[in-house]
């Protein structure tokens, strides 16, 4: 007899270690949130600022990487035809206790988070299984969480990482426990 396991849905995220000017990335954020222009999206408290104009020299290294690893995950991962495009991209500063609830980012394709500044304890990000599966099993019958049968995914925030992901994916961030800021830029991709 054989038995095969068959993967029906597979959701990945990918990890890539940057090595870009952190300093100068940091202060840019400092700058944007002097200027009070805000948007209020997922996060509770902290600042999340408006989209960051495409053509700005600040971000012209890092809107390079985003291009590159997007489309190379793009293709191996998704068999796009087309390239994709950053399509905007905002900072987050978030302090003590700030976070992001649950969301995802509609009307994108690839979307993804890179991380500036990152104390210890000031929350990671955690991917969210949108099948219910504690409506049937509780977490008490698993020996161990696993790809098949975990709710959430955690992933650790790191400075100089960036994870890019499918745009459809809930995710959510943890709470800021440090008494320094969590910094970070999030972007959305289309073709």
């Amino acid at each position: 007899m054989k038995i095969n396991h068959i993967n029906a849905f597979i959701t990945a995220v990918t990890r890539i270690e940057l090595n870009l000017n952190l300093k100068n990335l940091s202060k840019f954020c400092f700058e944007l949130e002097k200027t009070k222009e805000k948007n209020k999206l997922s996060n509770i408290g902290g600042f999340q600022s408006k989209n960051i104009d495409l053509n700005n020299k600040n971000i012209q290294p890092l809107l390079k990487e985003i291009n590159k690893y997007t489309n190379k995950t793009a293709k191996e991962l998704y068999n796009f035809k087309n390239e994709l495009q950053v399509s905007n991209i905002w900072a987050n500063i978030n302090r003590y206790k700030d976070f992001n609830l649950t969301h995802n980012h509609p009307f994108s394709i690839l979307s993804g988070v890179f991380y500036v500044k990152v104390p210890k304890n000031s929350g990671n990000i955690a991917f969210i299984n949108d099948f219910s599966i504690d409506e049937y099993v509780p977490d008490s019958l698993f020996n161990n969480f696993n790809n098949y049968n975990c709710k959430t995914w955690n992933l650790y925030s790191e400075e100089n990482v960036m994870y890019i992901f499918p745009s459809w994916l809930k995710h959510v961030v943890g709470p800021n426990l440090s008494k320094e800021e969590r910094i970070s830029f999030s972007f959305n991709t289309k073709f």
